[in-house]
This record gives structure tokens, sequence and C-alpha cells, in this order.
């Protein structure tokens, strides 16, 4: 298994400066993230799994743009369908033509600066979702073209189009509670003093968290909120993730040892089952033995002309049974 990367060799790897960037890129290497984040954002009626994408490599952005890279792009497995992530702290009004650029060398770079395209060729789709954590409200036009002269009697394309999630069309508590951790992570990306930041990381603390989310949270409070939180507020919030940890991997033991035991129980069960099955079975092949040697003595005794009442009075047989053997 690949190595988890420390924040330090990550954002050397991706030359990363913005300090709020640092957490959202590293939640975003989680495919489960990722995929939630799709579904949330979109709406799809079929739902994009972790295992559908595949991190695409967005370093040809840097080369082409100047550093000026995207926080990181997906691609969905056997399709030309990309999903470009930018995460944005402050507005930029620029977003549309950014947005439109990167569309135009993603789709550039799947198809291997084709010149000639194909009449029945489809270009690659690049679906661009913003998530912005900065104080004001995004007020940003999502289309290229309101930002474009117009002509009149021209509809103009949708080009440079992009999906907000914006941190504040929810509350703080909306934010803390929402079951998308990345929500979560925006919460503490509002928050105003340290004071505020520890009772948001508390809050978290108390929820049921995934292991690979209380990871990542362990480590974004290690190498980005440290110095804001001050070393003894550090160590209080990992101390109470880190034991959220150890009484979850109690408790799933605790539930493995009862499966198994209601597993041996079941076994068990099944076992005393068969043994009590094969004396039913002998008691049963017991009483059909009788039974055809009973059939078989009145037959003897049809052939031999006794009256029914002798019969009936003998083998002690129903009237009806035997009126059936007559005629058999």
């Amino acid at each position: 298994m690949e190595r988890s990367r420390t924040i330090e060799e990550y954002n050397e790897q991706k030359k990363v400066n913005n300090p709020h960037d640092k957490i959202f890129r590293m939640i975003l290497e989680d495919k489960t993230q990722v995929a939630e984040l799709i579904n949330r954002c979109l709406k799809l009626k079929e739902k994009i799994k972790p295992k559908h994408l595949e991190i695409y490599n967005s370093s040809f952005i840097d080369q082409k743009f100047n550093n000026q890279e995207c926080d990181i792009v997906y691609k969905k497995k056997r399709q030309q369908i990309f999903f470009l992530i930018e995460h944005q702290s402050k507005i930029d009004y620029s977003m549309p033509k950014r947005i439109l650029k990167y569309q135009i060398a993603i789709m550039e770079m799947a198809m291997k600066n084709k010149k000639i395209i194909k009449k029945n060729e489809k270009l690659p789709l690049v679906i661009p979702i913003v998530i912005y954590t900065g104080t004001g409200k995004w007020n940003v036009a999502k289309y290229i073209k309101d930002c474009q002269e117009q002509l009149e009697g021209l509809d103009n394309m949708d080009l440079g189009s992009y999906v907000i999630l914006d941190s504040n069309e929810y509350t703080k508590q909306e934010l803390l509670e929402d079951k998308l951790f990345i929500l979560k992570m925006m919460a503490l990306e509002k928050t105003k003093n340290p004071d505020e930041l520890y009772d948001n990381l508390e809050e978290i603390t108390q929820k049921e968290i995934e292991k690979i989310n209380r990871d990542i949270l362990i480590r974004v409070i290690k190498y980005i909120y440290n110095e804001t939180l001050g070393e003894e507020k550090t160590k209080d919030i990992i101390n109470k993730l880190e034991r959220a940890g150890d009484k979850e991997m109690i408790i799933e033991v605790i539930k493995k040892d009862r499966e198994q035991q209601w597993l041996k129980g079941r076994i068990v069960g099944m076992q005393e089952g068969r043994q009590e099955g094969e004396k039913i079975g002998e008691r049963r092949g017991e009483k059909l033995g009788i039974a055809k040697a009973i059939t078989q003595m009145v037959k003897e005794m049809i052939r031999s002309n006794l009256s029914d009442e002798q019969i009936m009075k003998i083998t002690k047989i129903e009237e009806k049974e035997l009126e059936k053997l007559k005629m058999a």
C-alpha cells in the first residue's frame, strides 16, 4: 500500500502557496470525498461512485498558465468526462474566463492536441466545480456569456460555466453537521478566531467520522491549525480524535466477536438440527415401512377373500383406504 504523504510532501509536489488550498487539496486526493462532492453538486440520477473515478495529471496546466493551476482534475473511467475542482478563498470575477481556459486546456490534453476532429468523434466533457469559502457571498457570473458583449438576435453559447458550492449558503451548524466531510472543513475555514476554531473542532470530534476522514483531520490540525490553536489545544483535540478512533476500534472488535459467536451458534444449531432431522427421518422411515407392510397384508387378505369386516378388524385400516386398495 502506498504511504500517505505528509502535507509538506504534498505541497512540495503541488507547489501550493496558499495555506487555505492545502486543506482542500489534501482532502480532494480521496476519491470517496470527490465522489460525494460531485453527487452533491450535480444531483445526478445515477450517482458517481469512487471506483468510477481516477485522478488526472493536471501538471500541464502549470506549464500552460504559469502555475495558475486548478486544484485537481478527476476523470470518469472509460469515458472522456473530466471533473475540474477549484478552491477559492476569495471572490474572483475572472472565474468564467479562467474556467474556460482550463476546460480548453484539459480538452486539448485529453485529445493529445488533435487538429482534425472526425465527424462522429465526441469532444471531452469538462465539468468545473468551484468550492468557495470566502467571507462575502459569491456573486460572480456563472456563465461567460454574462461577461461578454452581446450581439442582438444571437443566442450565446454556454462556455465557461461551472457549479458553485458556496459555504455562505449554509449555516455554520449545517456545515458542521453535514455528512459530507468537506463541508465540515468549510466550516473550519469560516472560523474567525482560535476559540471558535477550537469549539468547532470539538463539536466535530463528537460526531461519527470515518477513519480516513479522521486521519485527514488530524493531519490538518497538526500542520495547518496548530499555530492558531496553540500546543495545548492542538494536543487536546488530537487526543479526542484518537480516543474516538480507539473507541470505534473496540466497538468493531466487539461487533466482530458477536458476529463470530452468532455464526458459531448458527453452525451448532444446524448440526443439532441435522442430528434431530436424522432421528425424525428414522422415525418416518419406520412409519413408512410399517405402512407398506400393512398395505401388502391387506392386499393378501383381499386375494384370500376375507370379508371387509375381518380385514378392518385385523389391520385397523379405514373403510375408504380399504376400498382404494380393492380398486387398485
